[in-house]
């Protein structure tokens, strides 16, 4: 037999039953989903359609369509759904999804594995969910068909059944594992060699480890590489070999798909990765792990490439358990990092963090009278600790420090204020740099752990000048949990946060080499291998290891290359592991790689010890060149739009790899979101031009996006040419395109198109309009009386970084449980000669210390109207100007009271309009009145946001909610919601 863990066999009887539970689940009627048009509402008539011949829900262009449910608390539904769309745009939070919304808590359901949103044009797929009411307030829950964008989705057969509760246990979301009963409880496809790594060729070998209760297993293989191809099948067999031989591959990244039989039924799907890669030359230190480093996986982290390990120093924790300073320290040295000290593999750095837990140095009566975190008792065990661990482990780099914005902001887990926050960084990091170039003057002092470099940074670490020798810093510029949101793309901060941490250091006279101590992206412990969050990771983590290599930074610690030694959880719970996903089968935990695992090693062998030479950006193109130690030219290459054609001629000798290390050289090239490292065995001044000039040959003739009545064409060129548009049931239809011209060419757009232009082809996207109703009153209390919209936290706020947990701006289980998350009601109305909008906010702390033009710097509201419509901004070069609107207006409660002002144009200023602001209890109200002739006529373009501010040390509001982007951010008001005159 395989490795199987078993228990005792179960009768017959016993099993036949048991199928029968499983199989039979007995289902309970709940509520009526049907496409009837007395049951639902609709955010607007004109663009949801209920239909009979064919029985289902449409929804075109932005509509809604909900009902709210009253479900049973603390009770399991399953939903099911048919949905068909056509044309439905693609993009940030654009598609068709089903959102359930109670208050502060939502979900998403979609046909897709990774649950984003339904896009383009495809015929009925079925989707389901489980709907848990205990995830939820209460049982009430507003159920909403939502289309956001351009598009049409069609929703059919919505059935809602409450499960009865002494079926089986539910299914589990569609993810690397599924489970069809109890017969198997675990499961995984471990691959062998180091750690699931192979030489190219060497035979591999899988373990398909169980935890069930079938006398007979038997199960089926595919395997598929990291292009899609199936390179490898098995047929169902019986399991009775320890060791599944597969044949050796070459160098990428490969997935096993196993269905697995147990007496005879089908009992679960599983899926397991394994990497092959050639084993890596000198290792460079800038690859670092630290948080996850365990002592079994050595010669895992040596296989991939990684150069240096942080010993994390946890003294707190031994202090807070009352163990002794040798006993803490004994651990550390022969247990936690032993392999790592004895074996000389890497270059080592202790790690010692400053942070504090309430818990662990005062009572709760303590903290409530507000005694400092700081005590005698606790440094004397800090300085005893470094006095015993230092000597035994003799390392030369120290780093020291906390994310003090953490400490200043987690109230009830750390300081919870900023004064005291930076005295204990001070504090530490001066005790513990003196006493350790008291022990060894050698000790370099790598000192930080902050992110706000224009006002604590320079503060704290310009008291500690004199006693650290490196800054660092924790590299996350943006949302690092995929969970539940979407990420921040490292491109868009990255590359200006190190060089703004690199001048802090500069200026403190440091240098201009830094250190980033921590980075990475979660991903949910239940994603595919093969698809979705964990290619996502994959891509994302190369491209921040490439623009750090091209940055002044001295080592990258992977926060995580594998979670610890525990059970991750449910398929929905946060994994925070980027090069092996952790599996428990039975009592045992199983390291399989990831997509992230591939990636590394490929980017730990191509970046080793390389110079970077140039930054070239064109569009969404990015290309960062590096010189190689051995002379080479190094070119990594990608595209954050999508995957794109890109001829480039090579000279002999180069070779092109992919994000997975798979060998390309003499294939047709494409460019997407997974880079390409090219090598080039010429030094980088040769390499640069023509790597630009292929560049600018890729960069098409032109530049094209629809709107839903307009299809936009830039020419790029010097003369006239004719180019043919094709759009999805519409005849062709031929036109002339003016050199260095912007063409609006009136069109009925309802889908994705494209341009013809000689043998060339340019695609034609429907731009993300959102639209929003303005309503016919006759004045501002006939506009209270309209039924309002809302935005809500996470959907709407902006920047997406600020929904990082740690900052603790809104309510969350593990940083912030007593939060409150900002919220707003809006209403927006009209007639010949006004523009009337009304607009409450709860928001418990209200702050607003500026007048005048500095009004958004705290909480208030800002609008604004555009009588023209402007070209999509898509359609600009990365240089150019963004259009702006100058009919930009704020309203705040001012420390002089109510205060409109104008932003924008030639009478900027304070304006009289009518309009109020009040404040009852934890709401604040605006309400304001412009006339028409004021903004210019008309308005065919709106947008508006609220700024949100809670905190006096902020200089200016780190978050707003935002109806429609182009306000704030960087100006853009082609992205202005389209005005429907109702």
């Amino acid at each position: 037999m395989g490795i199987i863990d078993r228990e005792k066999k179960h009768s017959h009887l016993k099993n036949l039953l048991l199928s029968f539970v499983i199989f039979s689940t007995v289902f309970l009627s709940a509520q009526d989903l049907s496409p009837k048009e007395a049951l639902w509402k609709v955010s607007d008539p004109g663009h949801v359609k209920f239909e009979s011949v064919e029985p289902a829900i449409r929804l075109e262009n932005g509509a809604l369509a909900w009902q709210m449910l009253e479900l049973e608390p603390g009770t399991r539904y399953e939903l099911s759904f048919l949905v068909k769309g056509e044309g439905i745009s693609e993009g940030k939070n654009q598609g068709a999804r089903i959102v359930l919304n109670a208050g502060k808590k939502w979900r998403r359901i979609t046909t897709r594995l990774d649950n984003k949103p339904d896009t383009g044009t495809f015929d009925w797929r079925k989707g389901t969910g489980i709907i848990d009411t205990a995830e939820f307030s209460s049982g009430t829950i507003r159920f909403e068909l939502n289309l956001t964008g351009e598009g049409t989705v069609w929703f059919s057969d919505l059935k809602l059944v409450k499960k009865d509760p002494s079926a089986a246990k539910p299914e589990k979301a569609v993810s690397f594992h599924q489970f069809y009963g109890d017969v198997v409880r675990s499961a995984a496809l471990v691959p062998q060699g180091i750690f699931g790594f192979f030489t190219p060729d060497e035979p591999v070998r899988v373990r398909l480890h169980l935890d069930g209760t079938a006398q007979n297993y038997e199960y089926t293989l595919r395997v598929t590489d990291d292009t899609g191809k199936t390179v490898y099948t098995q047929e169902r067999k019986p399991l009775t070999e320890d060791e599944i031989l597969l044949p050796g591959q070459k160098c990428g990244y490969y997935v096993v798909q196993s269905d697995v039989y147990a007496d005879g039924q089908m009992a679960c799907t599983i899926q397991g990765g394994f990497a092959v890669s050639p084993m890596p030359g000198k290792r460079d230190p800038f690859f670092q792990f630290g948080f996850g480093a365990l002592p079994d996986l050595h010669d895992g982290y040596k296989r991939i490439g990684c150069g240096s390990i942080a010993l994390k120093l946890d003294w707190l924790r031994a202090y807070s358990s009352r163990s002794s300073v040798k006993r803490a320290a004994d651990y550390l040295v022969n247990v936690a990092y032993k392999p790592f000290l004895e074996s000389g593999d890497f270059h080592l750095v202790a790690d010692l963090g400053t942070s504090i837990w309430k818990a662990a140095v005062r009572t709760p009566e303590e903290s409530e009278r507000g005694m400092p975190l700081l005590k005698d008792e606790m440094l004397k065990f800090y300085t005893d600790f470094l006095a015993e661990i230092a000597p035994r482990i003799k390392v030369k780099d120290w780093s020291i420090g906390q994310e003090t914005d953490s400490n200043a902001i987690i109230k009830h887990k750390y300081a919870g204020t900023w004064s005291e926050a930076m005295a204990q960084l001070v504090v530490m990091v001066r005790i513990a740099s003196r006493q350790l170039k008291k022990f060894d003057p050698e000790i370099r002092i790598y000192a930080g752990g902050c992110t706000r470099f224009s006002d604590v940074e320079p503060l704290a670490m310009g008291d500690l000048v004199n006693d650290f020798d490196v800054y660092y810093f924790d590299g996350y510029t943006g949302q690092w949990d995929l969970t539940h949101k979407q990420a921040s793309i490292p491109e868009v901060q990255l590359m200006k946060f190190y060089r703004q941490a690199s001048q802090l250091s500069v200026s403190l006279g440091k240098g201009r080499y830094i250190a980033n101590n921590e980075s990475g992206f979660s991903i949910p412990y239940g994603s595919p291998f093969d698809a979705g969050l964990a290619v996502y990771q994959a891509q994302l983590t190369a491209r921040s290891l490439i623009i750090s290599r091209a940055a002044p930074v001295l080592w990258v610690q992977l926060f995580r290359p594998n979670d610890y030694t525990r059970d991750p959880g449910d398929d929905a719970s946060m994994h925070m592991a980027t090069v092996w996903k952790t599996i428990p089968v039975g009592k045992k935990l199983y390291r399989v790689p990831l997509p992230g695992g591939a990636m590394y090693a490929t980017a730990a062998s191509e970046l080793a010890f390389v110079k970077s030479e140039a930054e070239i950006i064109t569009g969404g193109v990015y290309c960062y060149i590096f010189s190689k130690p051995d002379g080479s030219t190094l070119a990594t290459l990608w595209n954050i739009e999508e995957k794109q054609p890109f001829a480039l001629d090579l000279p002999a000798g180069s070779r092109v790899l992919n994000t997975y290390g798979r060998d390309l050289t003499g294939q047709p090239l494409e460019i997407g979101p997974g880079p390409l490292f090219i090598t080039v065995p010429q030094p980088a001044a040769k390499v640069k031009p023509f790597i630009e000039k292929a560049i600018y040959a890729n960069i098409p003739e032109f530049k094209c996006a629809a709107t839903p009545e307009t299809v936009w064409v830039r020419s790029l060129v010097r003369d006239t040419r004719e180019v043919e548009i094709q759009l999805p049931g519409q005849e062709p239809l031929k036109t002339k395109i003016l050199p260095g011209k912007t063409s609006a060419i009136p069109m009925t757009v309802t889908g994705p198109g494209k341009l013809i232009a000689g043998t060339r082809e340019y695609a034609i996207p429907l731009e993300n309009v959102p639209s929003v109703s303005f309503k016919r009153v006759t004045d501002p209390a006939q506009l209270n009386s309209l039924e309002p919209e809302f935005l809500r936290v996470p959907d709407h706020v902006r920047p997406l970084e600020a929904l990082r947990p740690e900052l603790c701006y809104f309510r969350s289980e593990g940083f912030n449980p007593q939060g409150h998350d900002i919220s707003a009601k809006y209403r927006i109305g009209y007639d010949d000669r006004n523009f009337y909008m009304s607009v409450e906010v709860d928001d418990p702390v209200h702050l607003q210390r500026h007048t005048g033009k500095d009004l958004w710097r705290d909480d208030c509201l800002q609008f604004v109207l555009s009588p023209e419509v402007y070209p999509p901004s898509s359609m600009l070069l990365p240089n150019e100007k963004k259009p702006s609107s100058e009919y930009n207006f704020g309203l705040a409660l001012t420390p002089k009271g109510v205060q409109l002002v104008k932003f924008g144009g030639k009478d900027a200023g304070i304006k009289d309009y009518p309009a109020k602001v009040e404040r009852e209890g934890n709401t604040t109200r605006y309400e304001v009145t412009i006339p028409w002739s004021a903004v210019g006529g008309r308005a065919k373009r709106f947008g508006f946001l609220v700024f949100d501010n809670n905190n006096p040390v902020q200089a200016s509001s780190p978050y707003r909610l935002e109806f429609a982007p182009g306000i704030a951010g960087g100006a853009d008001s082609s992205k202005l919601a389209k005005v429907i005159y109702e």
